[in-house]
């Protein structure tokens, strides 16, 4: 006769199943930003703006904000998105 799961198990399974969803979305964050830094800018631009003020391209900031990367590691106590990427 089967055995029913005790709790500890199913909590066990639900654990791996969150950390193999989480390692997924992780690496389309991943997938998504080199492809994208690969489209918008090269290493050549971005070290030819060391140096000079702000520093930084806007522009590329802004689009880099409207994907929702700004906030991604940020806790959501804190106004961060904590590892959710929203558009």
């Amino acid at each position: 006769m089967p055995t029913m799961p005790n709790n500890s198990s199913v909590e066990a399974a639900r654990t791996v199943d969150n950390t193999a969803d989480q390692g997924e979305s992780w690496r389309m964050i991943k997938d998504s930003a080199v492809a994208f830094c690969a489209r918008e800018s090269t290493l050549a631009r971005v070290r030819g703006l060391r140096g000079t003020l702000p520093g930084y391209d806007r522009a590329l900031w802004q689009k880099i904000a409207a994907q929702g990367w700004l906030g991604i590691l940020i806790p959501e106590p804190l106004g961060g998105s904590a590892g959710v990427v929203v558009s």
